[in-house]
């Protein structure tokens, strides 16, 4: 058993080399009768004082526009994070599922435990 992100499957089925590996994998999202299962995501920030603050906003603009975001599913197998951009032909055939709507902060929260536990049960990271 393997414990893995969805997108690096979407890359495996496109990649020849490893397409046999990529069709022996079972898809589970974890927690659909519970909690729902943990979503990764992705954040960006500026600086207070960074240098290029107007290119620096321009980037920002961009990940966040529609384009940006069907890129980021077309290309990298990744569920968009802005609302009317459509996943992947390939993610959507895996279905839906329920997010874990756990806030971020419990989640640092439960850090310094969480480490603990990996450290304690030798997951290696």
């Amino acid at each position: 058993m393997s414990l893995g992100n969805s997108y690096y499957l979407g890359k495996m089925l496109n990649d020849e080399e490893q397409t046999a590996w990529a069709e022996a994998v079972y898809l589970n999202y974890p927690g659909q009768n519970t909690h729902g299962t943990h979503v990764n995501v992705s954040g960006m920030a500026m600086a207070k004082y960074a240098p290029n603050q107007e290119n620096a906003l321009k980037l920002m603009e961009f990940l966040t526009s529609d384009k940006a975001q069907h890129m980021y599913a077309e290309v990298n197998f990744e569920e968009p994070v802005k609302a009317g951009v459509e996943k992947s032909e390939l993610v959507a055939s895996w279905g839906d599922y329920k997010h874990d709507p756990m806030p971020l902060e419990a989640i640092a929260d439960n850090y310094a435990q969480s480490v603990k536990l990996l450290d304690e049960v030798q997951f290696d990271l």
